[in-house]
C-alpha cells in the first residue's frame, strides 16, 4: 500500500518565538530531520505559509492553506487535497522524533471500516501522529465551514480505530512535541569536545583559562576529566564512603545547591555522564586522546611535536610555539585561550 506524509509546518509559532520547522538538532533542521526519516514514501507533503522558505528541502510537496487562520486542521485539508495516494500520514514538524516506525506500526491497522487511524499514549489520542484517508476531504471542510476546527471534532465525528503506543515496540519519545524554547532546550544534543594531550602538556591549566574566557561570552561550560588510572573521591569516614563499604553500588549525597553521584562498576561508559550534563551550552572532556569525540590535542614543544591523539574528528592543535610547522591541522595559540573561546562560541553556533 502507498502512503503519502503530511508535515503541517504552517503554524503561527508563537510560544517558541521562531519558526520551529528551522530548530536544529543533531546538526539537521526539525524538518530536514523528518524529511529525510521519511524519504521512503511515495510523497512527502508540506503544508506552509511561504514554500520559498522551504527551497533547500528536495522531493517534497507544498501546499498552503486556502482558509486562512483556522489552525492544523486547514493544513490536513489541504495535504489530503493534494495527495495522490488514499492514506495520509500526518505529523507536526514540531515533532523531531517521529520516524517510518510509526508510520509502519499505523499501516498494519488500515481498513475500509476507517477514516482514521489514531495512535494514543496511556488514552490519551494523538491526532497530529495519524493516518488519514482522502474520503474526509468533504467532511473536514464542513468543520471548518462550521467553524469547529479543533482536530479533535474530526476524530470524534468519523469512524477512527485508536492504536496504543504501549502495543509496538516504539519508544514513546516518538510522540514528543517541542512548542517552547524550554522543551527545545530539554533536547537538543550539546557539543562535545575533548582537549587532550600527554601527561603534563598542561590540558588543566589550559581548561581553566579557557573556562574563564568562555564565561565572559556568556557560554555555560561542562567539564568531564578521565583519568586514566583512577582516583577517589569518597574519603574514608565519611557516610557516603561507609555507604559504600556497606555495599552499596551507587552513592550520592546532595543539599540546597548541590550534588555528588558515584557510581562503583567495573566499566565505565562516558556517554551515560555526558547525559548528565542538561543546563550547559558546551561540554569539554580532559584526556580521551584515543575516542573519536571532537578534539583539539595540546602540544607543549618542550616535551614533544608529535601528534599522538586519533586524527579522527582531529579539530586543531594547541601549541606553545606557532613557528612550529604542524601539516594538516589549524593551529591555536596555547597562550590565547581568548581565541580559543570565540572559535568555540563559532562552533557552538554552528551545531545547533
Amino acid at each position: 500500500m502507498k502512503i503519502s506524509i503530511g508535515i503541517l509546518s504552517g503554524g503561527k509559532n508563537k510560544r517558541m518565538g521562531s519558526n520551529k520547522a528551522f530548530l536544529k538538532i543533531k546538526g539537521k533542521t526539525f524538518v530536514e530531520t523528518i524529511v529525510d526519516n521519511m524519504k521512503d514514501y511515495d510523497e512527502i507533503i508540506l503544508s506552509v505559509k511561504n514554500k520559498e522558505d522551504y527551497s533547500f528541502l528536495e522531493n517534497v510537496k507544498f501546499t498552503q492553506d486556502t482558509y486562512k487562520d483556522k489552525g492544523p486542521i486547514s493544513g490536513i485539508y489541504e495535504i489530503l487535497k493534494k495527495s495522490r495516494n488514499e492514506w495520509v500520514f500526518i505529523s507536526g514538524v514540531d515533532m523531531p522524533f517521529i520516524n517510518k516506525d510509526m508510520v509502519e506500526y499505523l499501516s498494519l491497522f488500515v481498513n475500509d471500516d476507517y477514516d482514521a487511524i489514531v495512535i494514543k499514549e496511556q488514552k490519551q489520542p494523538h491526532p497530529i501522529c495519524a493516518m488519514y484517508n482522502k474520503r474526509l476531504i468533504p467532511h473536514i471542510e464542513k468543520l471548518i465551514k462550521e467553524d469547529r476546527l479543533k482536530i479533535f471534532d474530526v476524530i470524534n465525528t468519523v469512524n477512527t480505530k485508536y492504536v496504543p503506543i504501549e502495543l509496538s515496540c516504539i519508544n514513546p519519545k516518538a510522540l514528543k512535541n517541542i512548542n517552547t524554547v524550554e522543551e527545545y532546550k530539554s533536547i537538543k544534543d550539546i557539543p562535545i569536545v575533548s582537549f587532550c594531550g600527554i601527561k603534563n602538556s598542561g590540558k588543566t591549566t589550559y581548561i581553566q583559562k579557557l573556562i574563564k574566557e568562555l564565561n565572559k561570552l556568556g557560554i555555560r561550560t561542562g567539564v568531564l576529566k578521565h583519568d586514566g588510572h583512577d582516583f577517589e573521591i569518597d574519603h574514608e569516614d565519611t557516610d557516603t564512603f561507609n555507604f559504600r563499604k556497606s555495599g552499596a553500588n551507587e552513592v550520592a549525597i546532595f543539599s540546597h545547591s548541590k550534588f555528588a553521584f558515584i557510581s562503583y562498576n567495573e566499566i565505565i561508559d562516558e556517554k551515560k555522564i555526558l547525559d548528565m550534563f542538561t543546563d550547559v551550552d558546551i561540554i569539554i572532556i580532559e584526556g580521551m586522546k584515543g575516542s573519536d569525540y571532537p578534539k583539539f590535542e595540546i602540544i607543549r614543544s618542550e616535551h614533544h611535536t608529535d601528534l599522538i591523539c586519533n586524527k579522527k574528528n582531529l579539530l586543531g592543535v594547541v601549541i606553545d610555539d606557532m613557528n612550529i610547522e604542524i601539516e594538516d591541522y589549524e593551529k591555536f595559540d596555547f597562550y590565547d585561550t581568548k581565541n580559543m573561546a570565540i572559535n568555540l562560541q563559532q562552533y557552538i553556533e554552528n551545531y545547533k
